[in-house]
């Protein structure tokens, strides 16, 4: 056999082996970063063992995707920059600049290399492993929430990962594993599949994760809507592959005191009756000042946001322009942990710490991971349609309403499971295109 074949048919499949980890380890918070650095090496040994082989040529949407995360890099460089965040010291080595504000940002440029090498490197991944690593993640995540849930009686569950995190991640691989259920798994998988899709649906639920919560449900409509909308022939498998979600909103239903206690509807509703009797100490309430914070602090920097550094040095200010009732230490130390931590909505999170140069970049980010899919759900070829229709669904779920409550592109674990994703599912695109000729 030809060396550059070999060599191309390992790549595929370490990589395939990589993306399991993703997948498999969704329970464990440092999971998708592992899986993104093996990801990373594993390209750049391949680059340079095929060195010789000639490499695949990126095109217009391909290009705009990588330079949109490129982009997202440099508005969090410009705000370092401009806003002396290399003024913030360092905790472990006080006379170092601190790099806080690029460490998280670094891996946006991280993932346009592998997005890239991803592309232009000729390699066949090994759809059943990820597929297979997909349905184990998600019975894993069930077992793990059934544990905390029902043995060690915590009230909400969150893994080796943390509350939000592993609700997010749990929601992917139930979304993941109905569309697989739909268009891959045969008859004999189509068991191992549904019980993937009601454990990981469970998991979610055991958080007691609003956002998640009212995030899958959109995503299910989403899902079942484009399904009959393109392939009316799958309609009723994804119909079938839906019931299993909501068998696990039944179960949990049952099993947690219905619909008030499972959701916290009734602490939502709890939360804004305190918040207007002048009481912060709640979720919803909390939120409510960060967000206000957030708008005081676009005012003060409207071009480039605030630094961390900066943030730290204008406690005050910022408590006083925006009225927010939380408690503001602005002395020494305190100053500083005051001054970390994002505002629970990526849109004016960007804005307080990007200014617009942020915000602009945050958009492009969602245009150009859009449109490298959305055309592919008009293909023919019921598979492709299905990857195509796998990362509109995370990317779907990440910004509806993820992305209004919560800070997904400030999250060690969404960064990179959102890239992957992207990296994985285009590549099973184009080689599913490249069967089809």
């Amino acid at each position: 056999m030809n060396t550059h074949i070999e060599k191309k048919d390992f790549l595929g499949l370490a990589i395939s082996l990589a993306l399991s980890v993703l997948y498999c380890g969704a329970f464990w918070r440092q999971a998708s970063f592992t899986s993104m650095i093996l990801c990373c090496l594993i390209l750049l040994f391949g680059f340079f063992a095929l060195k010789k082989e000639p490499k695949n040529i990126l095109q217009r949407d391909e290009k705009l995707f990588a330079l949109s995360l490129l982009l997202f890099f440099v508005s969090a460089l410009l705000s370092f920059l401009v806003g002396h965040g290399y003024e913030l010291k360092s905790i472990r080595n006080p006379s170092m600049p601190s790099l806080l504000d690029i460490d998280l940002p670094s891996k946006y440029l991280l993932g346009a290399l592998i997005f890239v090498l991803f592309l232009k490197l000729k390699f066949v991944l090994q759809k059943r492993i990820v597929f297979y690593s997909i349905a184990l993640g998600g019975v894993i995540c069930g077992i793990f929430a059934g544990y905390e849930r029902y043995v060690l009686g915590c009230g909400r569950v969150d893994g080796l990962s943390g509350i939000a995190e592993f609700a997010d991640e749990s929601s992917i691989l139930a979304l993941l594993s109905m569309i697989i259920f739909t268009f891959f798994a045969n008859t004999r998988e189509r068991p191992l599949f549904a019980l993937s899709i009601f454990a990981s649906s469970f998991a979610m639920l055991a958080t007691g994760t609003r956002g998640a919560s009212l995030g899958i449900v959109l995503s299910l409509i989403a899902f079942l809507f484009l399904v009959w909308f393109y392939q009316k022939k799958f309609f009723k498998s994804s119909l079938i592959a839906s019931l299993f979600c909501v068998l696990a909103f039944v179960f949990i239903f049952i099993f947690t005191g219905g619909i008030k206690d499972s959701l916290r509807v009734q602490s939502a509703v709890s939360d804004i009756e305190y918040y207007d009797q002048g009481n912060i100490e709640t979720s919803l309430g909390a939120r409510f000042e960060m967000w206000k914070e957030a708008v005081a602090m676009f005012q003060m920097a409207p071009f480039f946001g605030l630094s961390t550094y900066e943030i730290s040095q204008n406690l005050r200010e910022i408590r006083e322009r925006s009225g927010s009732q939380i408690p503001r230490d602005a002395k020494d130390r305190d100053a500083r942990n005051e001054a970390v931590g994002n505002k629970h909505s990526q849109i004016l999170n960007a804005a307080a710490k990007r200014g617009v140069v942020g915000v602009l970049a945050l958009l492009f980010v969602w245009f150009a991971y859009f449109k490298l899919f959305y055309r592919y759900l008009k293909a023919k070829q019921s598979h492709i349609f299905a990857f195509a229709l796998s990362a509109l669904m995370i990317g779907f779920y990440y910004l509806f309403p993820n992305s209004f409550t919560g800070d997904v592109w400030e999250s060690n674990v969404s960064v990179p499971l959102i890239i992957l994703s992207v990296c994985l599912f285009y590549k099973l695109i184009l080689q599913e295109r490249e069967c089809a000729i």
